[in-house]
């Protein structure tokens, strides 16, 4: 009776129990499958928004890490006429310093601390203090010395006079409505070799690895001799917009001769 009842009981799981358990455990499966995936809430969707420009902003500033901008761009309106003027500058990759006419004075001073006096001071006056308490009183804190002593300090001071002076030098385009972009070099402290703007030399200019070409300069209005502009830019703005690097040599009055490096790749200058 029991052999029967235990082969009864295996049929009917084999039979009914087991397809019920294989019935629900693919239903299971099926609703986790059809299951319509998780909302994401407003304030996740905002962070994840957030993220994405933060990490498109790191990798924007690494590149511009890589190609540093050159050309600094400017534009004047004339209040009267509304015309405006645009200007692209770009420095030279070194500064030179040029000998001026003026003494130019430098002073540094520096102060130190003795910091070894102060401490063998606080050393002695602790000791004589301990010493005193017990040999007068018997306790530590008696009759104390009281010899200590600011912490001194040195004071040195350094005194240079020079006559030269830094020239921050700079290339500009510059172009004025109705007429085509004039080129110009200036220099902050200094001036230029009168020679340039009596047509005695003009400057040579070398883009890239091209031999260099020399052309002819001007003077400003002001006659300043620290503007010194190209006579005429025809044949220039072409071989400068193709360029990744210019040389032009200049002579600066009482100083020399110096060959200045412009990294010029990637000008924005649409204009003739």
């Amino acid at each position: 009776m029991t052999k029967f009842f235990k082969r009864a009981s295996i049929a009917v799981f084999v039979f009914i129990g087991l397809p019920i358990i294989i019935g629900i455990t693919l239903s299971i499966r099926k609703a986790i499958k059809n299951a319509p995936p998780p909302t994401i809430s407003k304030a996740d969707s905002l962070k994840i928004r957030r993220d994405s420009i933060q990490a498109a902003t790191w990798a924007a500033a690494e590149e511009e890490k890589k190609h540093p901008k050159n050309w600094y761009y400017r534009s004047e309106e004339d209040p009267m006429t509304s015309d405006t003027t645009f200007y692209a500058t770009v420095s030279p990759k070194e500064n030179i310093s040029v000998r001026t006419n003026r003494e130019i004075v430098n002073v540094s001073v520096t102060e130190t601390s003795d910091n070894n006096n102060s401490s063998r001071a606080y050393d002695d006056g602790y000791r004589n203090g301990y010493n005193n308490a017990k040999r007068k009183t018997g306790s530590f804190w008696g009759k104390r010395s009281t010899s200590y002593s600011s912490t001194p300090k040195k004071r040195t001071t350094v005194t240079s006079s020079t006559n030269y002076a830094s020239a921050y030098l700079t290339f500009t385009l510059v172009k004025k409505a109705g007429r085509n972009t004039d080129a110009y070099i200036d220099i902050a402290d200094g001036a230029f070799n009168p020679g340039y703007f009596n047509g005695g030399q003009g400057l040579h200019i070398r883009f890239d690895k091209d031999k260099d070409a020399y052309y002819p300069t001007l003077g400003d209005k002001a006659q300043t001799g620290r503007v010194l502009y190209l006579a005429s830019t025809k044949g220039f703005l072409g071989k400068l917009k193709k360029a990744k690097t210019m040389l032009i040599e200049v002579d600066i009055a009482n100083t020399g001769r110096f060959v200045l490096e412009f990294d010029v790749h990637d000008l924005d200058w649409k204009r003739s």
